[in-house]
């Protein structure tokens, strides 16, 4: 029998318009690393109660309908079907997916595939799935003005962060867009799976960081020859003696 598991933080959403950072712990288990099936996403929503979504390889994302409101979807696979296409979205044949995957999705309802990428093309280090319960924290940061998503781990909790990658990403949204932060899970991945393959995720120590008030804009009007006013003023002399346009100057 099919798990799904999809929630999202119950506290105040996040203007996206400021850096946001949430981290957890996960641990995710099977019984056997070559065989055990699982996928948990962690993800961006506008829609403070979530709908829709669909286990198996949608990972309570790309189902029908799809998750309500999402913004971007940051998925874990270890057998790699979250990069699928099907009948509603795109994305990779069977002969092009991996196990043990970093896969993106865009906003719902199209939930277009932006990266798949084996994990072992990020780290040697970072190990998705374990025959027993070993936590190891995610840190996910939205950044740049909602242009780039940087992805970090760390196992233990006085090491320091590594990165594992820094992707570009788009993200449709006006000053006033807020997003809540959610997690989803499923097992097993593919639905010819048997229960055997299924495997256990644990999360604890949520927390998220980031702005709640809508930013406010100020228009200005650029100044121009303001050196030009400054050099005649103190020293006579005129702009083209100290610098053109692609030059520096070195005030001593």
């Amino acid at each position: 029998m099919a798990k799904l598991i999809n929630f999202i933080y119950n506290g105040d959403s996040f203007n996206v318009n400021y850096d946001l950072t949430w981290s957890f712990k996960f641990a995710l288990c099977g019984a056997s690393l070559a065989d055990s099936q699982a996928g948990f996403t962690t993800f961006l929503t506008t829609a403070q109660t979530v709908t829709g979504g669909g286990y198996y390889n949608n990972l309570g994302y790309t189902g029908s309908p799809p998750l309500s409101g999402g913004l971007l979807a940051i998925g874990f696979d270890t057998y790699g079907a979250f990069a699928l296409s099907s009948a509603s979205f795109d994305g990779v044949s069977n002969l092009n997916i991996a196990k043990n995957s970093l896969i993106i999705r865009g906003a719902s309802p199209t939930c277009s595939l932006l990266y798949n990428i084996p994990l072992s093309a990020l780290s040697t280090e970072f190990k998705l799935l374990s025959t027993v319960i070993n936590f190891c924290w995610l840190r996910f940061r939205l950044g740049d003005v909602c242009s780039r998503i940087y992805i970090d781990y760390r196992y233990g909790d006085t090491s320091n962060y590594i990165q594992l990658t820094s992707l570009p990403v788009s993200i449709n949204f006006s000053l006033s867009t807020e997003a809540y932060v959610g997690i989803s899970y499923t097992s097993p991945v593919t639905a010819l799976s048997s229960d055997s393959t299924t495997s256990i995720l644990q999360i604890k120590n949520l927390n998220i960081e980031g702005g709640t008030v809508i930013p406010t804009t100020t228009s200005y009007t650029q100044l121009t020859n303001i050196g030009e006013t400054i050099f005649n003023t103190q020293t006579g002399a005129n702009v083209e003696d100290f610098a053109t346009q692609d030059e520096h100057i070195i005030l001593t």
